[in-house]
């Protein structure tokens, strides 16, 4: 079917789109208007191309259950089961973030121009940007440190390789 409707089904065969809303005020259900539709069709029309025909141009909802007489049942609420639970978990101690992290011994502070192809790319400072600059790790865009820095969360603070 076309975005416009030209050439599509409801279109080409008269009489198709009006016996539609006819099926639907007889509380029809959606498979047995398209069983019908095919028929006046000549062609298989599918029970989703029924609704979403019916949808797309305001026609009043399907009721639902077999041609539209019983309306489906609700479902039963499951019934709920109480399961202990003796799970205690232990606090684990707040970590204290310090306001600027500390940065490696080596850490260069090359301005990015400066910067090698395969140097280290992670930034310290708010105004201009410099850069650590050490060798890359691997695949990674950082030195080994700033790598597990960024993948791994902040690491502990008691190191001799970080300065103060």
């Amino acid at each position: 079917m076309t975005a416009n409707g030209v050439g599509s089904i409801w279109s080409t065969i008269p009489g198709l789109f009006e016996s539609l809303g006819q099926f639907i005020k007889d509380n029809l259900s959606a498979k047995k208007t398209a069983e019908n539709l095919s028929e006046l069709a000549g062609q298989y029309i599918s029970k989703n191309a029924v609704i979403g025909k019916a949808r797309r141009d305001g026609l009043p909802a399907f009721q639902s259950g077999e041609d539209g007489k019983y309306a489906r049942k609700p479902k039963q609420p499951r019934k709920s089961r109480q399961v202990p639970i003796n799970i205690t978990r232990q606090k684990v101690p707040s970590r204290e973030f310090p306001g600027e992290l500390l940065l490696p011994t080596d850490f260069l502070g090359l301005p990015l121009i400066d910067l090698p192809k395969n140097g280290c790319r992670y930034p310290s400072g708010d105004g201009p940007f410099f850069f650590c600059g050490q060798p890359q790790w691997g695949n990674s865009s950082y030195c080994p440190h700033h790598h597990r820095v960024c993948n791994t969360g902040i690491p502990s603070f008691k190191g001799s390789i970080y300065r103060s």
